[in-house]
């Protein structure tokens, strides 16, 4: 029978640390460190989340099949992914022009085409290859 959880205790999380404790220390240390706007911008990256049913909707569409909830989720995870290195890439874009501020259009169109042409996969590229 697994043990249980005290009422203070969240949900998913374990009452033996012996292993996470290392790696969640690690976390903790990079967390202090952060600064400011560092800071800001990382609380707002753990708030944010790709809407459940448009991904839904998008997988329905790309596969043609109803997906489960859990590729559901992956794939939020793997799209807020995305768009955080193409708000990173925008920003390094943003600054080597000297701009300081709040992004603009064509540095997120810059940084998002950027992101194509390096892509290993075969999005976006004029020659589409068949995946099987």
């Amino acid at each position: 029978m697994p043990p249980k959880k005290s009422a203070d205790q969240k949900p998913g999380s374990s009452s033996q640390r012996g292993e996470d404790a290392p790696h969640q220390s690690l976390d903790a240390k990079r967390l202090l460190e952060l600064r400011g706007e560092e800071l800001e911008r990382f609380e707002s990256f753990r708030r944010s989340a790709i809407p459940k049913p448009q991904m839904k909707k998008l997988l329905h569409a790309v596969t043609g099949q109803v997906p489960d909830v859990n590729s559901i989720i992956v794939m939020c995870g793997v799209a807020k992914l995305l768009v955080g290195d193409i708000v990173e890439h925008a920003k390094k874009i943003a600054t080597e022009d000297g701009h300081h501020g709040p992004l603009r259009e064509s540095d997120i169109r810059r940084a998002y085409a950027q992101h194509l042409r390096n892509t290993k996969l075969p999005l976006g590229r004029s020659s589409r290859k068949k995946l099987l």
